[in-house]
């Protein structure tokens, strides 16, 4: 029978691990208030090339996470997998592995991704500290297909009823 400790241990990997989803899931619905309560107050987002930044503040995340794909036509992200690093009390590392898809005034792209997470556990849930996006792959040709549904129909979709 396994100890309380790694039972605690399991439950904080699932955790991390639907964290990662969750996330993804928020972008891609664009349901930014389910997306900022996924972030520590002070947390942490930077990017690298090709299109290099980074914020501060879950605040600033937000908004400015909102601005860029809420000006996208079709923008899809989806998380292939996370592995949890190392877990230490309240705090953890983890990488996830991300592939996205964005279609919009600017043109269009799919990437392929590294997340490198800190994360912390508050008030019995995990949330991230820093989020460092490494691009591995990135193509922007023109994405020929065609939107089916919008990112309010896609939120509708998998809205929870009664």
């Amino acid at each position: 029978m396994p100890s309380q400790e790694e039972l605690q241990l399991l439950i904080d990997k699932m955790a991390i691990q639907e964290l990662a989803v969750r996330y993804c899931d928020a972008t891609t619905r664009g349901d930014w208030d389910a997306f900022a309560s996924l972030w520590m107050p002070d947390g942490v987002w930077a990017e690298s090339a090709p299109f290099s930044g980074g914020f501060s503040g879950v605040a600033e995340i937000r908004n400015r996470s909102k601005a860029m794909l809420d000006a996208q036509d079709v923008f899809i992200q989806i998380c292939h997998g996370v592995v949890i690093e190392e877990i230490s009390g309240n705090h953890a590392r983890a990488h996830a592995t991300v592939q996205g898809i964005a279609r919009g005034l600017h043109g269009s792209c799919i990437n392929h991704v590294i997340f490198k997470d800190r994360l912390v556990k508050s008030d019995g849930i995990w949330r991230y500290a820093s989020r460092d996006l490494h691009n591995i792959y990135y193509d922007d040709t023109a994405l020929a297909g065609k939107r089916v549904l919008t990112r309010d129909e896609v939120a509708a979709v998998c809205r929870v009823e009664g």
